[in-house]
């Protein structure tokens, strides 16, 4: 029997609840402060106060005078001063005077034709390698100032391909061969019989 009753007191303590510590131990823990999340007008509210004190830089700064740069060398139309190149529903600009041959059955293909969707010329010229083929020139022959051989243009004239001028794979135009004007021998003669009669009024 004593050990039954010894048996049946360790079950009742493992069973019971722990003590709680007293009032002023509970008394000492800081309570829990719940605070609301924060909401997307709040956030946006302190956003728009720091923007408000941060200081414009440009604000202090002086304008130059003259002419916006931007605008003044802004093209007036680029159409107007390229050449639009388009097949297949693609098409691409280049400058005037870029073309150097276009054989009589692909003129058509110069123009835009509605619809078309304007691509970079290096992916036009990886769509159109067929029939387009690029002619590198450097600037000196682009500027004018050196003529393309008569070589060059005699296998423009026999090439079934159209033949774009570009310089390091960039269209550029070619400007005609800048001729030099004759020296005027005739103004030459006279300058020399007018100093010829001078000399022999002076005798």
């Amino acid at each position: 029997m004593p050990l039954n009753r010894f048996a049946l007191v360790l079950g009742f303590l493992a069973i019971s609840p722990p003590v709680q510590g007293n009032g002023e131990e509970q008394a000492e823990r800081p309570a829990k402060v719940m605070r609301d999340a924060a909401s997307h007008e709040s956030i946006a509210a302190v956003a728009r106060e720091e923007m408000s004190k941060r200081v414009d830089p440009f604000a202090t700064m002086e304008r130059t005078a003259g002419e916006d740069p931007s605008v003044v060398n802004r093209p007036k139309d680029l159409i107007e001063r390229s050449d639009v190149i388009c097949f297949n529903g693609f098409a691409t600009l280049v400058p005037k005077r870029a073309i150097l041959h276009i054989p009589d059955y692909y003129k058509a293909r110069v123009g835009i034709q509605q619809g078309a969707r304007i691509i970079s010329w290096s992916d036009f010229m990886t769509r159109n390698r067929g029939w387009v083929r690029q002619h590198e020139v450097d600037r000196a022959t682009a500027e004018g100032k050196t003529p393309l051989g008569e070589e060059v243009v005699d296998r423009f004239k026999k090439s079934n391909q159209m033949i774009v001028a570009t310089l390091r794979g960039g269209p550029i135009s070619v400007l005609p061969p800048q001729v030099e004007e004759p020296a005027d021998s005739e103004g030459v003669e006279t300058a020399s019989a007018s100093q010829d009669a001078a000399n022999q009024s002076s005798r």
